[in-house]
Order: structure tokens, then C-alpha cells, then sequence
């Protein structure tokens, strides 16, 4: 064997082909051109095949074509040796490729075998193309029906969420967004726990336990936080979705309950009102002899002691407290069973001067002017005059007990549209004490009241009458010096 690879070049022992037998030049060199050509054309090919390799990324089954390119190149190095043969005799080398070129080629047998299961199971170009036009007509189909449910789900009212396992905000339809008042970019930095109250946590982490092991839930009664911090009952349902056996997301399905709760507690109030006014009725009319005996008798007890001025007093200021709890009285009745809206064309400012002309003994000694400007509007409305009048005294009883002399009191008229239909806004301002901006928020709260005095009913009252009315009342949380009301009323009834 070593002497073999020793004499693999040695042309000594055998002969040029052109000396073996009778070679004509046409028939030698078309043997010699075609091995050549055919070498030449057998080392293209390799190079093709690995630059194909190198540039085509994610080729299945590259040994094959190592091997085919292998092979392809010893089979053109043995047409080589034979075209060379013709000059010189290199029979040794020639038999040494050739035994490579069987080596190599039984190689590539061998991985054509090993790949060729594979290779079967492949699908053919046209079950390819059949699988991507199904792909894409599944795709369509997928892209509309999404269509079609955000369609729905984008136009009920009930507010719709997706939530991942994590508690991650995934989805969200708009009344999700309109009811909590948060933007759409806010939701790939919310989750659940962000929008729902705390004392709800841990009930949201059972049901999504349960949810996560099939369990069915039933009403899921929670509170949700809005953006700014209000809260927003609301009760629904919860559902699970699943990818190979994991849970992926849970979706909940909710109605906001803030109006029915909202009369749910008018309805509850009312009842309230209706109790109290039904016992205050009787009260009232028990209390109302009960004071008349006792004012008659501390008239007959004045003529007794006339000339004690010490007595008459007590019996002034026992006299006037018992007009307090009588008026007192009579104040807790009508807002508990207002009375019935007696309605009638009249100008507002000729019941702002009435209202104004009752306080005169509660303005003697003071100095106190009261302003009204509307110009060309139009200050006509259909009304109960009794109780809008009650309304006006109210308020500027208020500004007096509220501002420090000189009180001046503004109001001022203006014509709007309300409701679609025309309407008058009427502002009353005074340079008073300023209410406490923590309270603004019980302003009109029944029994809620920062003096020292009264049942704070008065404000409560005033809105009760302009909501009868089909009106709005509220205090201007804009005004810089004392206090601003805003009165918004239909010119005509409904």
C-alpha cells in the first residue's frame, strides 16, 4: 500500500493512451474535449450548490446536497485524470479517485436514504399552494368574524373587558373607556387590580381561580375605580378562554348599576321623606295647639306682670322661641311633602323684589342694595310664584347673614337654550363669605348646614323647588369673591 501511494504518479509502467491501439486525432480528442468539458461543467456545479447553501437560509436536508456537491466533484476530477491519461499514463491516481468517487457516491446514497421518508411526507407544490389559499381564506373568514364582533361589542352599552392571567388589561370596549373615563393609550399600563376597588381584590382573584379551573360563576358584583377615583358599581359575568388546556384570558362582561343605585336611593329617600312628612304632619298639628294653648297662656301671664319688664322679656323670648320651633316645624313638613306646583306666567325680577321687600326686617339697621340687570331679555316663566319666591328669600338670606356691609347683591338674566327648547339662566352674586370648598359637595344636602342655627333644610328646599320645576340650581365653583348661584329654568311648562 505505501508503495502504491509512492508510485501514484509514476507514468514508468504503462503507456499514454494515444500509444494504446490505433487512435485517429478526431477520435482522441473528442475523448479529450469531452472529459475536459465535462470536468469543467462537474466543478461549476459544486459552487453553485454551495453558494446556494451559503445564501439560502433554512434549507431542509443540506447534507444531501454536501454530498451531491462532493460527489458531483470527484466524478469531474476522474473525467480529468482520463483526458490527462492521454499524455500521461497516471493510471494509479486515476483508480485512487475512482475509488473516492465510490466512496462519495455510496455517501450520498446513504443520505438520500436516510432523508427520504422525510422527503415523501413533504407536501407537493401544490398541496402547498392549496394549504395557503385555505390558510388565506381562514384568515378571512377569522378577519371578518373579529370584524363582526367588535362590531357588537363596540356598540352595546355594557362595558366589556379582557383580562390576562396576570391581571394585564388586554381589551376594552368604548363604553369601557366612556364609563371610567380613561383614554385608549391608558390601557397597556392598567390592570385590573388599577381599576377595581381594593376592598374587591381578592374576590376578583378567587374568581379567576375558579374560572382558571372550570368552575361556572355566577353574578360577579364589583366596584370599579374611574379615572379621578369615583366609583362605579357595577354587576355582570365572567367567562374563561383556554389555548391547549391554559388558561388565556378571562372576559368580563359588565352593566353599570350608578343609575339604579342612584334610584334606588331617590326611591329610599322618598320613602324616608314620606315617613318623616307623614309624621311631622301630626307633629305639627299637635305642636300647633299645643303652642297656641301655651302662647294664650303666656299672654293671660304678660297682663299679670305688666309691670315687670324682667318677666314681659322672658315671656317675648319664650314667645319667639316657640315661633322658631314652629317654623322649624313647617320647614322639615314642606320638604318632606312639598306642596302642590301652582304654575302661572309671572316676571322673575317682580318676584326677586317681593322675595326682597319680606327680608325688610331682616335688613333694618343695614345697608344692603339689591341690583337685577337683563336689559331686552325676555324674563317670563311658567312658575309656582309661592314657593319661587320662597326660593329667592332663601338665597338672600343667606347673603345677608353671610356678607359684612356694605351687602350688595347682584342678579342678572340671561337668555339660553335649554333642553332644545328657550330657557333663562339667572346668576345671584354677593360679595359674601366664601362656602368651604370641601363642602361644596353637601351644599344642598338635606340637614347639612354650617350655622349655628337652623335645620339646614333651606338649600335643599331651594333645589327641590327648581328641580319640580324641571330646573337646575348650583353655586359657580369658578367665582373669586363670595359666593355666585346659578338658576337654570324653562320659559315655558312641560
Amino acid at each position: 500500500m505505501i508503495q502504491f501511494f509512492r508510485q501514484l504518479v509514476n507514468t514508468d509502467s504503462f503507456p499514454a493512451r494515444w500509444n494504446c491501439g490505433i487512435w485517429t486525432p478526431a477520435h482522441g480528442w473528442l475523448h479529450v474535449c469531452s472529459d475536459i468539458a465535462t470536468f469543467l461543467a462537474y466543478l461549476t456545479i459544486p459552487f453553485v450548490i454551495l453558494y446556494y447553501l451559503r445564501k439560502r437560509r433554512g434549507i431542509r436536508f443540506p447534507a444531501i446536497y454536501y454530498w451531491f456537491a462532493a460527489f458531483i466533484f470527484s466524478c469531474g476530477t476522474v473525467h480529468l485524470i482520463e483526458a490527462v491519461i492521454f499524455w500521461h499514463p497516471i493510471y494509479r491516481l486515476s483508480g485512487l479517485f475512482k475509488f473516492i468517487t465510490a466512496l462519495v457516491s455510496w455517501g450520498t446514497v446513504g443520505a438520500i436514504i436516510h432523508a427520504a421518508p422525510r422527503a415523501v411526507s413533504m407536501r407537493t407544490a401544490e398541496e402547498l399552494e392549496y394549504e395557503i389559499d385555505e390558510r388565506k381564506r381562514v384568515e378571512v373568514v377569522l378577519r371578518e368574524s373579529d370584524l363582526r364582533y367588535r362590531s357588537l361589542v363596540d356598540s352595546i352599552s355594557d362595558m366589556v373587558q379582557s383580562v390576562g392571567p396576570d391581571g394585564k388589561l388586554l381589551f376594552a370596549n368604548p363604553a369601557w373607556f366612556k364609563t371610567l373615563g380613561y383614554q385608549t393609550e391608558d390601557l397597556g399600563n392598567l390592570t385590573l387590580w388599577d381599576v377595581i376597588d381594593p376592598e374587591d381584590h381578592s374576590y376578583c382573584r378567587r374568581t379567576i381561580d375558579d374560572l382558571a379551573a372550570g368552575v361556572e360563576i355566577g353574578a360577579v358584583d364589583v366596584k370599579f375605580i374611574a379615572n379621578g377615583g369615583k366609583q362605579v358599581p357595577v354587576e355582570g359575568r365572567a367567562s374563561a378562554g383556554f389555548v391547549e388546556g391554559e388558561l388565556s384570558a378571562t372576559h368580563w362582561f359588565f352593566q353599570d348599576l350608578s343609575e339604579r343605585k342612584a334610584a334606588e336611593e331617590k326611591l329610599l329617600q322618598s320613602a324616608r321623606l314620606s315617613a318623616i312628612g307623614q309624621a311631622m304632619t301630626g307633629l305639627v298639628h299637635e305642636s300647633r295647639n299645643a303652642l297656641a294653648r301655651s302662647q294664650a297662656g303666656l299672654k293671660l301671664l304678660s297682663r299679670d306682670v305688666e309691670g315687670s319688664k324682667q318677666s314681659l322679656r322672658l315671656i317675648d323670648e319664650v314667645l319667639e322661641a316657640q315661633q322658631d320651633v314652629q317654623h322649624l316645624f313647617e320647614e322639615v313638613r314642606q320638604y318632606a311633602v312639598p306642596p302642590k306646583l301652582r304654575l302661572a306666567s309671572i316676571r322673575l325680577n317682580e318676584v326677586v323684589d317681593a322675595a326682597w321687600d319680606q327680608l325688610n326686617e331682616e335688613r333694618r339697621g343695614r345697608i344692603a342694595t339689591i341690583s337685577q340687570h337683563f336689559s331686552d331679555v325676555d324674563v317670563t316663566c311658567q312658575l309656582d310664584e309661592v314657593s319661587i319666591r320662597n326660593v329667592f328669600r332663601n338665597l338672600f338670606e343667606n347673603s345677608l347673614a353671610a356678607s359684612s356691609e356694605p351687602v350688595r347683591i347682584l342678579v342678572r338674566y340671561r337668555r339660553i337654550e335649554y333642553f332644545g327648547a328657550s330657557g333663562l339662566e339667572i346668576r345671584i352674586a354677593d360679595q359674601g363669605t366664601e362656602f368651604d370648598t370641601a363642602d361644596q359637595q353637601q351644599w344642598f344636602e338635606p340637614f347639612f348646614t354650617t350655622k349655628t342655627e337652623g335645620t339646614g333644610l333651606g338649600l335643599a328646599i331651594s333645589k327641590q323647588t327648581i328641580e319640580r320645576h324641571q330646573g337646575t340650581i348650583e353655586l359657580n365653583p369658578t367665582c373669586r369673591s363670595g359666593v355666585e348661584f346659578i338658576i337654570r329654568l324653562p320659559q315655558s311648562s312641560s
